[in-house]
């Protein structure tokens, strides 16, 4: 999906959109 730019930010592994949405609810 988004593999454009691979930033490390959220956190050091990949996490999948749903990962995403349980961490910020």
């Amino acid at each position: 999906m988004m593999k454009r730019r691979r930033r490390r930010r959220r956190r050091e592994c990949k996490m999948t959109k749903k990962e995403v949405l349980n961490e910020n609810p």
